[in-house]
């Protein structure tokens, strides 16, 4: 039986956290947080609810020495990640978190942690990069370019908004693609369109390369890699834009989020949330595709940190991102305790595939 604390179990993420682990054979959750009501009222009978402040470091380190992993949903990530992992790599005990970025991945191994520590361990980051990997292995690992096309028609959240508007302060990335394994500017439509029949004709493609996407890439020996971010909704890209554009050297108030959350109820009016990721990889031995898809993003993040906190007692001590721990295996594990979620992979190792067909 596996003893796991769930951190942010109260947010989107942690509530499909939750409800995954529900699912999973021999595991007992504990929730922790401030709000232990609102907690209480996500708990059953056979869960327990304790209460637990993230900004007390050492009050995390001391809870977290009772369990065999604990796993950290807690919103927005740059906010609260690295403080939870180096108490609980204090602690000694593994650890799962669906954020993270390059820059806390190198912090943290440089605590030498004596437990695993998983990071980006969710959709994007974490699906996004075991999906290519997945591709390479079909393909022999010898692949020459990947396309993606990952996004659609989701709900915001404030944590959410906050997370995204974190990622483009850098600025890297936005219209960026890898040519001769460099980065290159190109104009952010330069993409295909997103490929029916995943995405409707309303979505739009927005080339970015993520930190990732890139060291994936670079460990796999790929040169040439296409990435957009798809949005589905007009009302919520403007509304994104601006709040980006207002908040560059200011803080993201509450009417400004508010803004923001109104815009994407609106998209949403009316239709049906989705989310995929298209990926295609093409290599000397031919062409291979990969399709994830579900109707909650969110649901399906806490499903894929659900299933890395199933493996991390097993993993090997250190600090790794999701993609380095092998796809199929997390594959098959998040299909187990996502009902919505559908992972396809299939290869034409002889003729080839049309561009963005699957």
């Amino acid at each position: 039986m596996t003893s796991v604390l769930l951190l942010g179990g109260t947010g989107a993420v942690g509530r499909g956290c939750l409800d995954a682990l529900r699912r999973a054979a021999d595991v007992t959750v504990t929730l922790a947080g401030r709000d232990e009501k609102r907690l209480g009222a996500l708990a059953d009978a056979s869960m327990t609810v304790v209460g637990a402040d993230l900004r007390a470091p050492e009050k995390i380190a001391a809870l977290a020495a009772g369990f065999d992993v604990v796993v950290n949903c807690a919103g927005p990530s740059h906010r609260y990640s690295a403080a939870v992992a180096e108490a609980v790599a204090e602690a000694a005990v593994p650890y799962v978190d669906p954020g993270g970025d390059n820059a806390l991945l190198g912090r943290l191994r440089e605590l030498t942690p004596t437990a695993p520590i998983i990071l980006q361990a969710g959709v994007q980051p974490g699906i996004s990069g075991l999906a290519l990997c997945a591709l390479a292995e079909r393909l022999g690992n010898e692949v020459n370019a990947f396309t993606v096309w990952c996004g659609g028609l989701q709900p915001l959240t404030a944590a959410a908004i906050q997370e995204y508007l974190a990622s483009l302060r850098g600025g890297t990335g936005t219209a960026t693609v890898l040519r001769g394994a460099q980065r290159a500017r190109v104009p952010s439509n330069a993409m295909p369109r997103p490929p029916a029949p995943h995405f409707p004709e309303s979505a739009v493609a927005h080339i970015h390369l993520d930190e990732e996407t890139e060291a994936v890439a670079a460990a796999l020996g790929v040169p040439e890699v296409s990435w957009a971010n798809v949005s589905d909704g007009s009302h919520t890209t403007s509304a994104i834009g601006r709040l980006h554009a207002e908040t560059v050297e200011q803080p993201v108030t509450t009417d400004r989020l508010e803004a923001a959350l109104t815009a994407a109820r609106l998209d949403l009016f009316g239709r049906a949330p989705y989310f995929a990721l298209i990926a295609r990889a093409e290599g000397p031995g031919g062409v291979a595709s990969l399709a994830f898809t579900c109707a909650d993003s969110y649901a399906a993040s806490g499903a894929v940190a659900a299933a890395a906190a199933m493996c991390a007692p097993a993993t090997p001590v250190g600090v790794h991102p999701l993609w380095t721990l092998g796809a199929t295996p997390l594959f098959a594990s998040i299909t187990g305790v996502a009902p919505g979620v559908r992972i396809e992979l299939r290869a034409d190792v002889e003729s080839g595939v049309e561009q963005g067909a699957l």
